[in-house]
């Protein structure tokens, strides 16, 4: 939004009446620099991990033609309303009024803008035509850019939804610029509406659409604001806890056959706890990748199904089912064959891969983890579902509550435990991650609060 705003003022500079040429052009030149600074900060600066990327598959796509006409529908309806965040801001039982609400402000915001773009040829001095068509020439090419390069998003169904991710990270500016564009289009109307002289019937008329223009974008900031009176307290000292070692045995356990490989390698690690990390990352890596889906003795599962959504480098691990899913004995015999200390950790493995496979869809959860042989192996089945829920969901306490719901009744303490051993793993602060778990109200919270603190949340060997 901010190189944006400096390009408008730079193009009225320029384009306004008066002043000298050489002023006039150092402010286009000024304001195309600094709004085009992201983009050359990419081409020129950008080196993660002090290392030039390789084909910056960002950049690749900004230069990929991909034109998609149904995306602006998509656009329009549904990814803008969610992403003004209204069913956050009212959540519970008041979600089907800030569902409205959000399609009632997309719909307006749009109207707004189209009498902005009206605005724009009506008579006037030329540097208030010009400001009036800044927010409709933004939204354009933003659009534009949205419908015919290579922009596809994966849309998430809304209760799975998160302000981390996907389009809620991408669409404030367009959200911004509908706000400004609207605002301007019915003050104007309203100023058309009721000149001066007019009577009372077209005062009101224009009063009306001059409320409009002032309410419009104030009432586009309500789901921001419900999301920062959301947002947990502050607490002293780092935000995230910035372990690495179970990714590192994780992403480990996947080059190697043999398990106990990588698990020789995790002792090579110079403290305990960085080789204790290690290992149960190992052991996660064990139990996701040999788990598999099984059709077990049901029919044969229908097109589109879950099997059809989970990403490519996971279709072979999925087998179609119309009954109830199982996982192969595979994944038993290779957790089976770790140590005690580290069986828990697979079996959470697995659990992670069950719930990948339904993410983010209405089959989720899968009672796969019911078909293991064991109750200690079902247990931990469904706690590494609930983790991997709680990775998506943990800063929104009210959606990881109505996720953990969905578990069957006896399985819903071991979700909860599994939630609370990734918020444990995340977060820095056992407080902050305290405040999480009592979000989620009863009967999560307790659950929760025991994989907070639990060994599997890597508590026993810090403070």
């Amino acid at each position: 939004s901010l190189p944006f705003f400096l390009v408008s003022a730079g193009a009225a500079l320029a384009l306004a009446e008066g002043g000298r040429r050489l002023a006039r052009s150092g402010a286009i030149a000024a304001g195309a620099v600094i709004g085009a600074s992201p983009l050359l900060y990419r081409l020129l600066l950008h080196a993660p991990f002090g290392a030039r990327s390789q084909g910056d598959p960002i950049l690749q796509r900004l230069f990929t033609l991909h034109p998609s006409p149904g995306r602006i529908t998509q656009l329009v309806h549904p990814e803008l309303p969610w992403a003004l965040h209204f069913h956050d801001a009212l959540p519970g039982s008041r979600a089907a009024l800030a569902w409205s609400l959000d399609q009632g402000w997309v719909l307006f915001a749009w109207l707004g803008l189209a009498l902005c773009a009206a605005s724009v040829f009506a008579p006037g001095p030329p540097a208030a035509r010009l400001a009036r068509a800044l927010p409709v020439l933004y939204v354009g090419v933003f659009c534009a850019a949205w419908v015919l390069l290579d922009t596809s998003l994966d849309l998430t169904p809304r209760r799975w939804t998160n302000v981390r991710e996907h389009s809620h990270r991408v669409l404030p500016p367009l959200l911004i610029a509908l706000g400004v564009g609207a605002g301007v289009g019915w003050a104007w109307l309203a100023g058309r509406l009721a000149p001066p002289g007019a009577g009372i019937g077209r005062r009101a008329a224009g009063g009306g659409a001059a409320a409009a223009g002032i309410v419009l974008p104030l009432i586009g900031a309500v789901g921001g604001l419900g999301l920062l009176l959301q947002a947990p307290p502050r607490f002293d000292g780092p935000l995230t806890r910035g372990t690495c070692f179970d990714g590192l045995g994780f992403y480990a356990a996947a080059r190697y056959d043999d398990d106990r490989v990588p698990l020789a390698t995790c002792e090579e690690l110079s403290t305990p706890e960085r080789r204790r990390d290690c290992q149960e990352g190992v052991a996660w890596g064990v139990g996701f990748n040999s788990a598999s889906i099984s059709r077990g003795a049901g029919p044969l599962g229908r097109l589109g199904g879950p099997c059809d959504r989970v990403p490519p480098d996971l279709r072979s691990r999925c087998e179609p089912f119309a009954a109830a899913p199982v996982l192969r004995p595979e994944v038993v015999d290779r957790c089976g064959s770790l140590v005690p200390a580290l069986q828990e950790p697979c079996w959470m493995g697995a659990g992670w891969f069950v719930s990948v496979v339904a993410w983010p869809g209405a089959d989720w959860p899968l009672s796969a983890c019911e078909s293991l042989p064991s109750e200690p192996a079902r247990a931990g089945c469904w706690s590494g579902l609930g983790f991997h829920v709680a990775d998506h969901l943990h800063p929104m306490p009210l959606k990881l509550s109505a996720a953990l719901d969905l578990l069957p009744p006896s399985r819903r303490a071991e979700g909860a435990r599994g939630a609370g051993v990734s918020i444990g793993r995340t977060y820095a602060s056992v407080e902050l991650g305290g405040w999480i778990c009592d979000g989620l109200g009863a009967p999560h919270d307790a659950g929760c609060r025991q994989g907070l603190t639990s060994r599997d949340a890597g508590r026993a060997l810090r403070p």
